[in-house]
């Protein structure tokens, strides 16, 4: 069994998201985590098919029984987000985590109405991280 952590990378040079991820990822990294490398870029440009390839390529090392830190979002979208983690529940008895750094729908009011779609994806966790206890309580009301 090996774990892995998923990292973002390509955004702004100062990007504060990434600069949390690549921090979170360092420390991951001494513990002997394998990086999951997610690159930010217009996800609309591929194809089912060809978004299907890209993801088998960045999970090559994953394999059954594995664990799977993922760190989000991936500021790629939510339905990238949604896609990638279906690709990976696809191994069998992998575990996921779910590591959350940022929720849009509540970082922006004109977000909002994404919130049912970024609980859903939280649900596909085995198991969440969050940031606050104030997060935890405010996710167990919301199911």
């Amino acid at each position: 069994m090996k774990v892995h952590m998923t990292n973002i990378h390509g955004m702004t040079k100062n990007s504060v998201a990434q600069i949390a991820q690549n921090m979170t990822s360092q420390f991951g990294k001494q513990l002997g985590f394998n990086e999951i490398g997610i690159y930010n870029y217009p996800i609309s440009v591929d194809s089912p098919t060809e978004l299907s390839k890209r993801f088998d390529g960045m999970v090559a090392s994953v394999s059954n029984n594995d664990i799977v830190i993922y760190q989000a979002p991936s500021w790629n979208t939510i339905e990238f987000d949604h896609a990638f983690v279906d690709h990976l529940k696809r191994y069998s008895k992998l575990k996921l985590i779910i590591f959350i750094h940022d929720v849009t729908p509540l970082m922006f009011a004109g977000n909002r109405y994404l919130l049912p779609t970024f609980i859903d994806f939280y649900q596909k966790a085995d198991l969440l991280i969050v940031p606050s206890e104030q997060m935890y309580l405010f996710y167990e009301k919301m199911g």
